[in-house]
Order: C-alpha cells, then structure tokens, then sequence
C-alpha cells in the first residue's frame, strides 16, 4: 500500500517540477529571449526591438542609418534620458509616445501614435521593453498606414505568443486587441478592412475604447429673445459600466450645443456653437449633475433645433460612439415684450424630456 501511494506521490512530484520548469522556460523565453530582439520590418525602412543598450543603439543608428527613434515606453521611462543623449549626440530625432502592453490603446494615445507614424522620418526604429507587445502593434500599423504592407500581413507583426503574459492583468485587454475591435467594425459596416483612409477616420473619430454613454434631461422647449445669450439645466447621466473621468481635466470633458434652421445647419460660427465645462469631478455609473449650458442665441426670431452632445478634449463626439444626442427646440420670440409675456405666462418652462439610453452597437 506504501509503495503504491509513495509511486503515485512521486508521479505528482514529478508533474508539478515539470511544469514549473516549462513556466520557468516560458517566461525565460519571454523575458530575456525577446529582450533587445531587433527585428527588420520594412528593409531600409523601419525596424523593430526592445530597449537597446546604448552601444548598442549607436550601432543600429550607424548600421541601418536611421534618422528617427520611437520609444513607446515614453519619455520617463528608464534609460530614456541616456537614450535621448545617444540620439541627439547622433544627430537624429526621438519621439516618445507612452503605450501600455497589457490595456487597449487609450483612444487620445492612438491619435498620438498615427500623428507620430504620419510624420516620422525614415529610417526609423520602433521599440519598447522587450519588443513584443508595444513594439509589434505599433510596427504594424507603421508597416500598412505608410503603404508597406497590406492590412493582413502586415498585422502579423502584432503576433504574440499565447500564454499568461499576454493577459497578465486577467482583463484579457493586450494593446493588438486594436485590430479585433477595428475588424469588428468593418464588419458591421460592410467596409474593407485594408482601406488606410477609412481607418485613419475610425480610429480618430469613432475608435473609443470605453464607450462612455450618457443621458439627458433638459427642457425640451425654450423661448428666449433674439441675441444675447440663454442659460437652462441640463441634468446628465453616466448610464455606463465606466467612470467619467472628469475630474482629469486635460481630457474636457464639455457639453456641446449646435442649432439647427429648416434642416440646414447654421455657418459654423463660434457663437452657434457652443460648449459648457463638466464638472472638475468623476461622474460614476449611474451618478447624475446638473450642468448650467449657456448658449448663445440667433439674432433671427423663428424656431430652431438644438443638439446637445458630450465632447471629450476637442472633438471626441459621444455621440459618435452611440450616445445619442438631447434633441430641443429654441423658440425665439421677435422682441423683449413678447418674450417677457411669454415668462409671466411660465410658458418658458417648457416640457422635460428624457432621453432614455441603451448600450448600442457602435454607428
């Protein structure tokens, strides 16, 4: 009985040492294999590694000629300053875009990235820590936006090895998710994925990683005098799983009023066209604030509609990413005495309307 439970015992033993040395290979394998691995992407064009020791950096920069370097760990990351001292001793430009392997690309981060592949000088070399996850994603869109590759083969280069770090934070979130969620949409919209000037505008127009979604309460109906400008309440809900991160205020978060005139958009003047600060706070999922909007008013008496959005940083449109918009109407009266009428009457007041939001799929 002894010998039976002891062979068994030996068996689980053994088991359990082997696996840790695969792990222990795997993550060797992973770590230290692929560590400084330069890789040519595009022959006299660009190229691909984890961080370089800085010799070897100023060989690579004599080597293949490169007049750009991509650091996609940004530019506090470490050896970043020596780096920075390698390149400018060798004459040729750095660029630092700060991307993270184990999360999808914030969507201001990819805009930062196309901005850097659409205006870098080549020779260039792209890199990260290890010159997998970061390194291959952003080579890969460098590869195809610049005109090297197609779409299929040149996502190849995104290509990591399955296993735990590719999901090391358990979110199953990996930076190369970018191409599923792109492929996605051109799927829904019957769009060929290899079109370069149809992704540039998803991803700087659509592409959301978080899909914020909002509701609104505002009066449905407001009459106002011609000129000047008109205040009203406009209660908006975070009706998503995420938090608003308002209080980051580099990201302004603003609500945004454009006018409408027998279905014609008016000329896009600023004061047609304007915008009111959230709150300098997080707004959680299901949390509520109350925005005092002030728009500016046509000079013109007659009945207009007014659109409300969620702008993120300048042009960032919720709507754009399924929220849809509070839909009014301003009533303005031809001159002050009617309109003071109309305000003793409370007929100013107006009907509350709700928008009631679901998570759609994106437009």
């Amino acid at each position: 009985m002894n010998s039976i439970f002891n062979t068994k015992y030996k068996f689980y033993i053994k088991a359990v040492i082997i696996l840790i040395v695969i792990a222990a290979v795997s993550s060797l394998y992973y770590r230290y294999y692929t560590c400084n691995n330069f890789k040519v992407v595009v022959a006299d064009k660009i190229y691909r590694s984890g961080q370089p020791e800085m010799s070897q950096l100023a060989e690579w920069i004599d080597k293949y000629k490169l007049k750009t370097v991509v650091d996609l760990r940004g530019p506090t990351a470490p050896q970043a300053e020596d780096e920075a001292k390698v390149c400018d001793g060798k004459n040729i430009n750095i660029l630092y875009v700060k991307l993270n392997a184990y999360k999808k690309i914030p969507s201001d981060r990819l805009v930062e990235l196309l901005d850097v592949i659409d205006s870098i000088e080549m020779p260039v070399l792209l890199h990260c820590n290890h010159g997998v996850d970061r390194s291959g994603t952003a080579s890969a869109l460098a590869s195809w936006l610049l005109g090297f590759d197609t779409y299929t083969e040149a996502k190849k280069q995104s290509f990591v090895m399955p296993g735990p770090w590719k999901n090391r934070n358990g979110t199953g979130q990996h930076i190369s998710n970018i191409f599923a969620d792109y492929e996605e949409y051109c799927d829904k919209t019957s769009h060929n994925i290899d079109d370069r000037i149809y992704f540039e505008e998803w991803a700087r127009r659509i592409y959301h990683p978080d899909y914020f979604y909002v509701g609104y309460k505002a009066k449905e109906v407001i009459y106002t005098e011609p000129g000047g400008m008109s205040e009203f309440q406009v209660k908006v809900t975070n009706l998503s799983d995420e938090t608003i991160p308002a209080g980051d205020t580099d990201r302004r978060f603003r609500l945004f009023t454009r006018i409408k005139e027998s279905n014609e958009i008016l000329e896009p003047r600023e004061k047609y066209s304007t915008c009111t600060l959230l709150k300098s706070e997080d707004l959680e999922p299901g949390e509520s604030v109350n925005v005092c909007h002030t728009i500016q008013v046509p000079d013109e008496p007659g009945n207009y509609e007014f659109y409300i959005d969620m702008l993120e940083k300048e042009d960032h449109s919720f709507a754009r990413q399924g929220s849809p918009e509070f839909e009014g109407t301003l009533v303005v009266l031809p001159d002050k005495e009617i309109y003071q009428r109309y305000r003793l009457s409370n007929l100013e007041n107006g009907v509350s309307k709700n928008v009631v939001v679901q998570k759609a799929q994106m437009p």
